[in-house]
């Protein structure tokens, strides 16, 4: 690895340090709550690795303890994942163009919400060796909270599993907050992401739908109009 590319992987995994903590305290709960299946913590981790996405992991425990179909399992996972590809078309303006293929499918295989808000707030082109130190610690994090959380099962008191719960919400909140601090238009994204999806829960057709279809539908129109109003002007070189 040369010295740039060390560098900026080192860069990454210092950045990474509030996911990858996050994480393993998320994936922690969600290990105790696996223990409810019951499901082995093999098992537990096996569903991490191929599910590197809380709400994924979430709904496939949810299918898995009450006995529901592979298929409504898999539009599920369709639903709830189709952000990712948002943020794959965000992403995809931050690398070089001349990226081969090995590199995007692994860095599409680490993207979740907080570290594409990492990396696409960096200010700068993402790089390969930057992006797998976000990946590392953050993935590393969540693999581990997801083994250890079955391991430890019911022997945490009820009050610290429920605290642990809110983490997810926390990260979220210190990636959205100092953007929104300092980007006036960063805020009113927020603010209106936040009136349309209440919005949609509480309207009487679109509150029957799954929260990742209204977490869709947000982005999409929320994203478009930002887009529309305020477009990024590209620097001349």
């Amino acid at each position: 690895m040369s010295e740039p590319r060390q560098k900026n992987f080192w860069l990454g995994l210092c950045d990474a340090i509030p996911i990858g903590s996050s994480y393993l305290a998320v994936a922690f709960t969600l290990g105790i709550q696996a223990t409810t299946i019951p499901l082995e913590s093999w098992q537990s981790g096996a569903i991490a690795f191929f599910a590197f996405s809380s709400t994924a992991q979430k709904a496939g425990m949810d299918f898995l303890a009450v006995g529901g179909s592979l298929l409504s399992l898999a539009l599920t996972q369709l639903v709830i994942n189709l952000r990712y590809g948002l943020m794959s078309c965000a992403m995809s303006q931050r690398i070089s163009p001349d990226l081969g293929t090995g590199h995007r499918l692994l860095m599409a295989f680490g993207m979740t919400d907080e570290i594409f808000g990492v990396a696409i707030n960096s200010g700068r082109p993402v790089r390969p060796s930057y992006f797998y130190g976000l990946t590392v610690l953050g993935f590393g994090g969540w693999f581990i909270g997801s083994v250890l959380g079955v391991e430890v099962g019911s022997r945490l008191p009820e009050a610290l599993s429920n605290a642990l719960n809110i983490a997810i919400y926390a990260m979220f909140i210190g990636i959205v907050v100092p953007m929104a601090r300092t980007h006036r238009v960063v805020l009113w994204i927020v603010l209106a992401s936040a009136a349309l999806s209440v919005l949609l829960f509480l309207l009487p057709v679109t509150g029957d739908w799954s929260s990742g279809m209204r977490i869709v539908c947000t982005t999409l129109a929320v994203s478009s109009v930002a887009a529309f109003l305020r477009p990024i002007k590209e620097e001349t070189p």
